[in-house]
């Protein structure tokens, strides 16, 4: 049996698309090779069958930037009520240029050494926005404005957890989240730019998903991104998802030319959530559902095509 068969999440990716859910008010993601899909740069070189046998990826810092149209200031107050009512007991140092919450509930102890949750709200010396990567603005399906709000803010800060390597990935991906709301709930942002995931993202939206956390965990810590590559005398598309990588899982991939895109990112999407729900489980030559019943693909374990450089599970279709 397929490993898929029984699995049924609903994605956030939905195929419609200029309204906005009616369930929790987030703005729906459409692709279509009519948006603005580019080519990629693509090591012809790569040997794709390299042994997978200790191919893990390491789990890295959460980051993300909130933009700001005016100078942000920051009610810490506000921050650490939120913090409180959904991480318990948080306490609260600064410095200059930071702030620094501790989630005293959340700890795990590594050769006898305590260590506990923490994150970090970084504020540069000018606080004045830095480069925005391209991606973020051509691969931002899920919100048309992003680029002319985004465009619009003149300042950010640094948000970011600490000891990625230490806990379970589920619990940063909550804390994280949480932690997100309550600068935003705290300072009002126009744009979060969720760096991992290379996504703008409306605060509000982020706002939302952290009610429907359960639900619609992977919004703000992934995408899924389109890209045409060069085969000869003809193009195919490279569907990914970018982001599981930072919490140590690999991230989704799959090469095709004649499939329906906007299809193709919900079945992507339930991947990448079955694979964040059950862990690296999938192995090389299992199955999942394609997009026509009864239709198996096969899993091949890899390194990704496209860049970043790494570890997917590559959907052979």
């Amino acid at each position: 049996m397929a490993l898929l068969d029984f699995f049924k999440r609903q994605p956030k990716y939905q195929e419609n698309s200029d309204e906005q859910n009616s369930s929790n008010g987030t703005n729906e993601a459409v692709y279509s090779l009519n948006e603005d899909i580019y080519n990629a740069n693509v090591d012809d070189n790569k040997d794709v069958n390299d042994d997978t046998t200790n191919l893990i990826n390491n789990p890295r810092v959460l980051t993300s930037k909130l933009l700001y149209i005016e100078l942000p200031s920051i009610n810490t107050e506000i921050a650490i009520d939120y913090l409180r009512k959904t991480q318990g007991n948080v306490s609260l140092s600064s410095t200059t240029n930071t702030l620094l919450f501790s989630f005293n509930d959340n700890f795990i102890y590594v050769n006898n050494v305590k260590h506990i949750a923490q994150c970090i709200v970084n504020f540069s010396v000018d606080g004045c926005i830095q480069q925005i990567r391209e991606d973020a603005f051509r691969q931002n399906w899920h919100w048309k404005e992003a680029a002319a709000i985004t465009n619009k803010c003149n300042y950010e800060i640094l948000l970011s957890d600490t000891l990625p390597v230490y806990f379970d990935y589920k619990q940063r991906a909550k804390l994280f989240i949480d932690f997100q709301v309550a600068i935003i709930k705290a300072s009002n942002p126009q744009v979060v730019y969720a760096k991992n995931a290379e996504k703008l993202i409306e605060p509000q939206d982020l706002i939302e998903c952290g009610k429907l956390i359960d639900t619609d965990i992977l919004h703000p810590l992934t995408n899924i991104r389109l890209f045409k590559v060069a085969e000869g005398e003809t193009d195919s598309i490279v569907m990914d998802t970018i982001g599981l990588d930072a919490l140590g899982l690999p991230d989704i991939e799959i090469q095709f030319k004649d499939l329906d895109p906007a299809e193709l990112a919900k079945r992507i999407s339930q991947y990448a959530y079955f694979v964040y729900d059950f862990g690296d489980i999938i192995l090389n030559g299992e199955t999942v559902d394609g997009i026509i019943e009864g239709k198996k693909w096969h899993c091949d374990k890899r390194m990704s095509i496209l860049s970043p450089e790494r570890y997917v599970i590559h959907i052979i279709n």
